[in-house]
């Protein structure tokens, strides 16, 4: 069998962990990856590990022209391979991982961990379109569909008019050599009341607003960093930030600096745009961040991320993205301990709770299901 994917493989534990269930049922894999990152190559097990080697972080306008080189290089490397079965991660492999599928008559399966239709719904036609096309294209040629969100996933097959017959969440939690740095760094915090956004920087994750509502805030500090996805809205945050000293702009972070961050601030922003299917639908990685580094999150309503933080009472929600509701949020867990310990005990239910979700066993036994 072949894993797919349009990113490096290093210390991941979904990765990890179907390896490991595979050679368990003595099935051999080979993972073939796009090392964006220049990431020292992982090996989980005996599997082989191929990995094209051109450097595209996140964000750089290269990774586009270059897609077409990579999906090349993963047919031929298949071709040469000859696995009986090919799990496409997400979107940006399915082109060559299906090719490849219909003419050798191996089975395909699709992994759908980021919905690729919501991140580019705005983006210029005919960029949806061939989304679209290219789903489509993985959810009628693999027997079994994985993904993170199911509800989200039917909901999507629903819209494009493709039936999924059969598929299985399977959510995307720390790898184990993460949650060791995690539980190296976490409970031990700032000494200033710290609120931290690491992530996609664009204008629907109210980044603005909550440094409007923490600029000048006695007793609260503000970190940000990640990738910029809106040109000019990095500046555009440091401006309104210009001459406060508690909030600070930190760039790219590595997975380890994320984590260390997270872990010593006291609470994550996870502000959303409700109107955004994406943002209603499927539980954002943070929620995962907030469950193990056991850091309360401050959202919005009636999205996932606030059904989470009611059922486990690990964050608060408001009503709209405002700043002063924000501000008033964040001074009332910043003046009352008791609080914001509940919060953390919060985290920690979930934490137990995401423990028990993980499902690798079942998730290959249903993959040899439909390749048998």
């Amino acid at each position: 069998m072949a894993i797919v994917q349009a990113s490096d493989m290093y210390e991941s534990k979904y990765i990890q962990g179907k390896v490991e269930e595979l050679e368990k049922r003595g099935i051999d894999t080979a993972l073939l990856s796009w090392n964006r990152y220049g990431k020292p190559r992982t090996y989980y097990g005996n599997s082989l590990h191929f990995s094209f080697d051109i450097r595209t972080p996140l964000g750089m306008n290269v990774y586009f022209p270059l897609l077409p080189l990579f999906w090349a290089w993963i047919f031929f490397k298949l071709v040469l391979l000859r696995p009986n079965a090919v799990v496409s991660i997400n979107t940006d492999t399915v082109p060559p991982c299906v090719a490849y599928c219909a003419l050798f008559r191996a089975t395909s399966i699709h992994e759908m961990r980021d919905f690729y239709h919501y991140h580019f719904m705005n983006s210029r036609w005919p960029v949806p379109l061939m989304i679209d096309i290219i789903n489509k294209a993985a959810i009628r040629s693999s027997p079994l569909i994985v993904s993170s969100s199911k509800d989200v996933l039917d909901e999507y097959c629903s819209k494009i008019g493709v039936e999924c017959s059969r598929s299985i969440e399977h959510l995307n939690l720390p790898s184990s050599n993460e949650l060791a740095h995690v539980k190296k760094k976490r409970d031990s915090h700032y000494n200033i009341f710290t609120v931290c956004y690491i992530g996609t920087l664009s204008r629907n994750r109210g980044i603005l607003e909550m440094v409007e509502a923490i600029r000048g805030l006695k007793g609260v500090d503000f970190l940000f960093g990640g990738i910029e996805l809106e040109k000019g809205y990095i500046d555009e945050c440091i401006s309104k930030a210009d001459g406060a000293g508690n909030i600070r702009y930190l760039g790219f972070l590595s997975r380890e600096d994320l984590v260390a961050t997270v872990c010593s601030s006291h609470l994550i922003a996870l502000l959303l745009d409700k109107e955004n299917p994406h943002h209603r639908g499927p539980l954002p990685t943070k929620i995962f961040e907030s469950a193990y580094c056991h850091t309360p999150f401050i959202t919005t309503e009636e999205t996932s991320s606030a059904q989470i933080a009611k059922r486990f009472g690990m964050g608060v929600s408001i009503k709209e993205n405002e700043v002063d509701l924000i501000r008033e949020s964040i001074k009332s867990l910043r003046d009352d301990g008791k609080k914001w310990d509940g919060l953390v005990n919060g985290c920690k239910r979930a934490e137990k709770f995401f423990d028990k979700k993980e499902q690798f066993g079942e998730v290959t036994e249903q993959m040899l299901e439909v390749i048998r």
